[in-house]
């Protein structure tokens, strides 16, 4: 085996449990489903003074955190008539860096996913099917230990704040309405099962079609060989 293939094969074994990390985190944090389910469960709203519905701001909260290039956020009260911004230009700052994080996240997770896509197929080509075989099913062992370590990482009050305070940084009000917002109820826990549910699938995605392509107990390879 050659120390290229070897090379290979140990950086798909650490890209796997990333790029897996990286585009379940942002689904988990883009999807209106997950702000809905929330908004609705806790009846956050109900505690500020806003006048719209959970699904109308979730709708919005997504749509935003969705758009890589808009340069204002665009959530109001009553969207299309009165147009009243829902957060102050601190709690907007906020959100710009929360959406800025995830595209830098999610392109670097598309990278990965390019990166694993290119030693894939660099290793299908030299005929090592085997060696796939088994750097992913060690990739799916250390995926599934990351997404339970990022679990319980979110689930963590002070591993959150610290993680806010080092990336984000901004001081935000208690009583303002981002805070209340997403401080009633579960949003993280909410988060938390919607990543997980995302990583498991994805990494079994990634398990099956290996294993389809590159398993090696199937009777014939595909060199024609016993």
């Amino acid at each position: 085996m050659k120390k290229a293939h070897k090379i290979s094969s140990f950086i798909l074994i650490i890209i796997l449990p990333l790029l897996v990390s990286l585009l379940a985190l942002n689904i988990s944090l883009r999807a209106p489903e997950v702000y809905s389910y929330h908004l609705n469960e806790s009846q956050a709203i109900d505690y500020t003074t806003l006048d719209l519905t959970a699904n109308d701001l979730a709708d919005q909260m997504s749509d935003f955190l969705g758009d890589f290039f808009g340069d204002e956020v665009d959530i109001t009260e009553n969207a299309g008539y009165a147009n009243d911004p829902v957060f102050s230009d601190t709690e907007q700052e906020i959100l710009f860096e929360l959406r800025d994080y995830l595209s830098i996240s999610l392109l670097i997770g598309i990278i990965l996913l390019l990166m694993f896509i290119g030693l894939f197929f660099f290793l299908y080509a030299k005929e090592e099917d085997e060696l796939i075989y088994t750097s992913v099913k060690i990739g799916v062992l250390a995926g599934l230990a990351f997404t339970i370590l990022t679990g319980i990482a979110l689930a963590l009050k002070p591993v959150r704040n610290a993680f806010y305070a080092s990336q984000i940084g901004i001081k935000l009000a208690k009583d303002s309405v981002l805070s209340i917002l997403f401080t009633k109820g579960n949003f993280w826990i909410n988060v938390d099962v919607v990543y997980a549910a995302l990583s498991v699938i994805l990494i079994f995605l990634i398990y099956y079609i290996t294993k389809r392509i590159c398993d090696p107990d199937k009777m014939f390879d595909r060199r024609g060989k016993w």
